[in-house]
């Protein structure tokens, strides 16, 4: 046989919550059990809270042993969180208040304090998820940075080397008309080292293209890591974080 409370949180700010305790005795989960004589609700410190009236919860004796009570607690400021309740059943049994109701961390069991304006104040692991995904969104800048780098350079080189293409195979073709005109050898030989020359820097140009590929290949590889890294990183926020305590960008930022 056992006292249970269950908090019920009807209002809130970055300060405090109004808090209302559904307080019964069960001798087993859904049987009533004898009855509530006393009770006593403390906060983080072990200090005896007060109800809406002002009176102190600390051996609260209860008429009538009644199966269960509805405590209204009013303001709670955040510093007495997280609150226990115990007491004692109308057969003298007693139930020490070690259970946690309305911790804000939400990983140290107990009775989390639902989401409102108080958790955001100071939530160690939804600060913590959003500083990862701040890092994540950095990542995905760096990544799209540099995929457009390689990008640019692949298409410059691929166009330098169409267009040194382009007039190496004009100057063979000019080489090739001026040939035939007596007395012009040297202007033949001269287009032709420079149509040759222009194949040499179009076959450089190309290299050059085919490198930038490869590394916007490996540029592309890691910016889908980046990006899988942020959609993790978002379903940490979405796990860790109360809706209203997001202040990061959970937008993938784009990549074109």
């Amino acid at each position: 046989m056992s006292i249970f409370a269950t908090p019920d949180v009807y209002g809130s700010d970055g300060f405090a919550v109004r808090v209302r305790l559904i307080i019964r005795s069960d001798s087993a989960p859904g049987m009533r059990g004898p009855g509530i004589r006393s009770i006593i609700v403390l906060d983080a410190a072990s200090i005896p809270l007060t109800n809406s009236s002002g009176e102190l919860l600390a051996d609260f004796q209860v008429p009538g042993c009644p199966g269960f009570l509805i405590v209204d607690l009013g303001p709670v400021s955040r510093a007495r969180l997280p609150i226990r309740v115990g007491g004692t059943e109308c057969d003298s049994a007693q139930t020490i208040p070690e259970i946690p109701l309305l911790t804000t961390d939400r990983g140290a069991g107990g009775v989390a304090l639902p989401c409102s304006a108080l958790v955001c104040v100071d939530e160690p692991v939804c600060i913590a998820a959003q500083a990862t995904l701040q890092l994540e969104r950095n990542r995905v800048i760096a990544a799209c940075t540099e995929v457009r780098r390689r990008r640019d350079r692949r298409n410059y080189y691929a166009v330098a080397a169409a267009i040194a293409t382009a007039l190496a195979l004009a100057c063979f073709g000019l080489a090739a008309a001026v040939a035939a005109i007596p007395g012009a050898q040297w202007a033949t030989i001269g287009l032709g080292l420079l149509g040759a020359a222009l194949l040499g820097a179009a076959i450089g140009f190309t290299i050059r293209a085919a490198m930038e590929e490869a590394a916007l290949s490996s540029a592309g590889a890691t910016l889908q890591q980046a990006q899988n890294g942020f959609g993790d990183a978002q379903i940490a926020v979405g796990n860790a974080c109360c809706p209203g305590c997001v202040t990061v960008d959970l937008t993938l930022p784009e990549c074109s």
